[in-house]
Parts: C-alpha cells; structure tokens; sequence
C-alpha cells in the first residue's frame, strides 16, 4: 500500500514530502507496514538524499508531529469506558473492568513498550488481527529492553490519552 492510499498522519507526511520536495524518491510506492513509526523509510530517504544534518533535523520535527497527530487520533479519549475498555483488552486484561478507575488500577500495574501498544492498535485498525504485546516483569526489564529495542518515543506522545496510564 502507497501512502498517498492511506489516511493517517504519518502517511500525509510521506505523501507530502517525496512527491513535493523529493521527486527522485517520489517513485517509491510501498514503506513497510511493520512499524507504525516507518524509521525505515525516513532514514531510506534521508541516505538516500544525503540530508545534511539540519535538513534532517527539521524533517524529523515534522515527522516527530505526524507521530503525535497519530497516536492522537488511536487513543485520545481518555474519558470514553469504552476506550478503556478496548486498550485492555488489546492487552489481554481478563476479565475487562467494568468501569474506569478498575481499567485504570489494571493499566497501570502493565509494564509494556508503549511503541508496541501503539503498533498493535495500528495493526487492529489495518485489519491484520491482532497480536500480543510483551508484558514485563518490572520497569527495570522494561527500560532494558526498550533501549535494546530502540523503541522510545518522543516527546509527550506517550501522556496521550488512556496511553498515560501505561507510562512509566
């Protein structure tokens, strides 16, 4: 799938940018799909152009707001039971809390990479099924492997939503 065929805002920055401002890159039709974030093919494009640093610097403040438009658009009622509802499911709370506060006390005891809760919901919303997230034993555990992983997100993307209460 090309990114001018989606919707979202990760898309739109991809869709903007090569066309507009890349065209020799602009042929490139399919990003993988395995990474809500798509690295891969920011820093394909930016090898690729040979970027200078602050060339990619201001691209990845504008990637970095397509990120947080994103996740905005995947978990941002934090007043709905049934947002609630869903990210605990997603995470294989049984049986789901019947109200919020319950949700919450559950939400918060997980210790899971956010960027996987996010790339779970982005691949629910593809349509690819779902899979499961990896729970760790303790934010010490957690922290390892996110750095392992390299999945860190920027900024205050993790504070959005019911997201926030899977923070640490």
């Amino acid at each position: 799938m090309s990114f001018d065929q989606r919707s979202d805002a990760i898309s739109n920055f991809f869709a903007n940018i090569l066309p507009t401002q890349f065209p020799e890159v602009a042929h490139i039709e399919v990003f993988p799909e395995d990474d809500w974030r798509q690295q891969g093919p920011f820093d394909y494009i930016h090898t690729q152009l040979q970027w200078s640093q602050s060339q990619r610097r201001r691209a990845m403040v504008d990637l970095e707001a397509a990120w947080y438009a994103f996740v905005l658009d995947l978990f941002t009622d934090e007043t709905s039971l049934e947002n609630f509802q869903e990210l605990c499911e997603d995470l294989d709370i049984s049986p789901v809390p019947e109200n919020k506060s319950h949700c919450e006390r559950e939400l918060k005891r997980l210790h899971v990479n956010l960027v996987d809760v996010i790339q779970l919901r982005w691949d629910k919303r593809l349509g690819k099924g779902t899979g499961t997230v990896t729970r760790y034993r303790n934010k010490r555990e957690l922290k390892e492997a996110t750095e392992d992983e390299q999945k860190v997100l920027p900024g205050d993307i993790g504070k959005i939503g019911v997201l926030k209460f899977l923070l640490r």
